[in-house]
């Protein structure tokens, strides 16, 4: 189900939760169709049917056209960390970029490893952890970190995410007499 009308019919709380909360909920949704394709490739008769995938993403299209998650101006602070649709005209694309979604850490006290994801709030930047979060050992006081390299094997299946800048410019005939239409990277 990627259509946000049928979520919001089959289930308005998820579909709520999802628009105002999509860091949290999207990569749990994820999370539960990995799972789901597993599943189904372990029930399956046929092995070369079905064939999970472990980088699989669940994409939410089609929001309700009301003024709460459909645009047709460019959207301000206040959408900021949510789920809006934008209905606006590209007027310049950038090249497709690919940027590291997560890096490997490993505590030198507890000998755990745990995982430290981009920060989109800083251009993607994977920020060194400082405090351990391998909980290997309860109240591990570790302040220090040593980056696992990404050798040849882990290389294969390191998160990588593609991303493409884009300038939208609001459409000229949804805009009322007299409005200058905006620009937004």
């Amino acid at each position: 189900m990627d259509s946000g009308i049928d979520l919001l019919n089959s289930n308005p709380g998820l579909f709520n939760a999802v628009i105002n909360y999509p860091a949290v909920c999207l990569p749990l949704l994820d999370t539960a169709f990995v799972e789901i394709m597993t599943d189904l490739e372990k029930l399956s008769q046929d092995d070369d049917i079905l064939i999970a995938k472990a980088n699989a993403h669940v994409r939410i299209s089609n929001l309700p056209q009301v003024p709460a998650y459909f645009r047709t101006s460019i959207p301000t602070s206040d959408d900021v960390g949510k789920l809006v649709s934008v209905t606006a005209t590209v007027t310049r694309s950038g090249p497709v970029n690919m940027v590291v979604e997560m890096r490997m850490y490993e505590c030198p006290k507890c000998h755990g490893t745990f995982p430290v994801r981009a920060d989109v709030d800083r251009n993607c930047q994977i920020v060194p952890p400082v405090v351990c979060m391998a909980n290997e050992i309860p109240g591990c006081k570790a302040t220090k970190f040593k980056l696992i390299p990404d050798d040849q094997a882990h290389q294969a299946t390191m998160p990588l995410r593609s991303y493409q800048e884009i300038k939208i410019q609001e459409q000229v005939n949804k805009l009322s007499l007299g409005t200058i239409s905006f620009s937004f990277y």
